[in-house]
């Protein structure tokens, strides 16, 4: 991948047991995002949030995933536990 984009976000959040939101509404054009369970306990549910938790995979903790997105998209997870810790980078290409 050949950034080109000039906007990156970067977000630490901490997961409880209710969904937040992580809108990508300050990056022009959204490409690919890594997101990372820092915690040292609990699992995240992460995927995306229109009002409705959508859950796309479970992030123990150290795991990580790369993904593609796009722009309109609103990014959510949920902690089984509360006081789960999330790191979100999502960057333009």
């Amino acid at each position: 991948v050949t950034r080109t984009g000039r906007k990156v976000m970067a977000v630490s959040k901490t997961v409880g047991l209710t969904p937040i939101q992580i809108s990508l509404s300050d990056l022009t054009a959204p490409s690919y995002a890594f997101v990372k369970n820092v915690g040292a306990a609990g699992v995240i549910d992460f995927g995306l949030n229109d009002g409705t938790q959508r859950s796309l995979m479970a992030l123990s903790p150290g795991y990580f995933a790369i993904f593609p997105v796009k722009s309109g998209l609103t990014l959510g997870a949920v902690g089984n536990q509360a006081g789960c810790e999330l790191f979100v980078l999502v960057y333009e290409v």
